[in-house]
């Protein structure tokens, strides 16, 4: 599977989703700052799903009905990095379908809901 990772996205979970074999591709090395849409429209090209800790991707595809295959939110802002690497590891291995969801990885859950 193919990601893009905001730039809010830890090292060491864009390390232990490409250990777990996905492409991670991190806007951080293209374009730091780059704005929401750009993100999305970057992810549509490239064919990734979105990993993000911001809520605002799943409020522009939803409202702007921008076109995503997949948003995963990862809130996890009271944890310290090597934990949000492991917590996003372990529900990426349990989660057989990301694409056309908003998946949102909580500490102790893991939501999902269609985007569309």
């Amino acid at each position: 599977m193919k990601f893009l990772a905001d730039e809010n996205i830890p090292q060491s979970v864009v390390r232990t989703i490409q250990q777990l074999g996905h492409d991670v591709l991190e806007v951080r090395q293209i374009d730091l700052g780059m704005p929401d849409e750009k993100v999305i429209e970057l992810a549509a090209r490239e064919g990734s799903i979105i990993l993000t800790g911001d809520s605002d991707f799943a409020e522009l595809a939803i409202l702007q009905e921008l076109e995503v295959l997949g948003i995963v939110r990862v809130k996890l802002e009271d944890l310290n990095a090597k934990k949000w690497g492991r917590i996003v590891g372990e529900a990426l291995g349990i989660i057989d379908e990301l694409k056309g969801h908003l998946t949102i990885i909580e500490p102790n859950r893991v939501r999902r809901r269609k985007i569309r």
